[in-house]
């Protein structure tokens, strides 16, 4: 495999005995010779030897400390009658925002050490103020969240972060759509937890685990507990929780580069409320004719318990409705591809209605 220097590694603050600029002037060099077949008369060795040098070289450098600032940008519009999530009934929406994100980490700050830290930032354009945001704004103002963590890195597989930390795959704060511990946003400000997060890697398998105390980002525009709601603060107006940790466990089996096939399971526990298991699995396919084809399966479940059970038995009572404490979701999505047609067909079943 040819190697190639990043910016970010010949942005490096380390020191080193080799000239960074020189290095890759001889790497370029010898990567425009493999490709212009220079060499190509040679031994297979040859080239080989080659792109082992290249690697090698690469390695010693992105051994160095760097540092990245990354700024995101999006501007999103939204107008409609009602949520699309409500049926025949909601607000009318309006909001149009524009979404700044900031985002610092370093590489190799320390051999076992790294840290992150941002800042997100949603501001207003416009928005009617007898339309509702829909959760694009906090109410109808602007909002920030500051996030940062320490990432402690014992070994090449095992990454402990401690702070405020990523849990949005399509934010890339996750190398996988993790079950459970992801919650890709559907807002500009990808979603966030306070706690801690461990992952290892024991060859195909991903494994994550987390304790989350607060979360933010996607509908959430400020830090906000985990835990069960007690009631609602006469003076501010806002829900008063019981705070506690919600813990999580999920495992990713990726094994895309050989079968085609990616499994993914996931659990996750919070006193007084609820404990939760999901299941995704995918499989990828290329026929004869090379068009794409991929089946996604998700299934997932939650139980009520404690206090959140409770008041759930006595709303459904007072509905007249049969008194159940667990519920289930499956679906199921088939994605065809060819020739810049994609169609997609999916079909899904949802369980019991729960009210909490």
């Amino acid at each position: 495999m040819l190697a190639t220097l990043s910016p970010a590694v010949m942005a490096s603050e380390g020191q080193s005995d080799i000239d960074l600029e020189e290095l890759q002037q001889q790497q370029e060099q010898k990567q425009l010779a493999l490709y212009s077949g220079e060499i190509s008369d040679g031994r297979l060795d040859e080239i080989l030897e080659g792109a082992d040098q290249l690697s090698t070289e690469s390695e010693l450098v992105t051994d160095q400390r760097s540092h990245s600032l990354d700024l995101t940008l999006k501007n999103e519009f939204r107008n409609a009658d009602r949520p699309s999530a409500s049926g025949a009934y909601g607000p009318k929406i309006d909001a149009w925002v524009q979404y700044f994100g900031f985002d610092y980490q370093t590489q190799n700050l320390l051999s076992w050490l790294d840290i992150e830290a941002g800042a997100h930032s949603t501001a207003r354009i416009h928005a009617d103020p007898d339309k509702s945001t829909r959760f694009y704004l906090d109410g109808h103002d602007s909002f920030t969240i500051f996030t940062g963590s320490v990432n402690i890195k014992p070994t090449d597989y095992i990454e402990l972060k401690l702070g405020r930390f990523g849990t949005d795959y399509y934010a890339g704060t996750l190398d996988y759509y993790v079950p459970l511990l992801d919650e890709s946003s559907v807002r500009p400000t990808p979603s966030y937890k306070e706690g801690a997060m461990l992952k290892t890697q024991l060859g195909n398998f991903h494994v994550y685990g987390a304790a989350a105390g607060r979360y933010a980002g996607g509908y959430y525009q400020d830090w906000t507990d985990y835990g069960v709601v007690t009631g609602i603060d006469p003076v501010t107006g806002e829900l008063e929780v019981d705070e506690d940790y919600k813990y999580f466990l999920a495992t990713v089996w990726d094994n895309t580069q050989n079968s085609g096939t990616e499994i993914g399971l996931g659990v996750s526990y919070l006193d007084d409320h609820s404990y939760q298991g999901m299941l995704n699995a995918s499989q990828i396919y290329i026929d004869s004719n090379q068009a794409f084809w991929k089946l996604e399966l998700r299934g997932f479940y939650a139980q009520l318990l404690g206090r959140t059970k409770d008041m759930n038995t006595m709303f459904l009572e007072m509905q007249g409705l049969e008194d159940v404490d667990n519920t289930f979701v499956t679906s199921a999505q088939l994605t065809y591809s060819k020739d810049g047609l994609t169609f997609i067909g999916s079909a899904g079943q949802v369980g019991n209605r729960l009210s909490h």
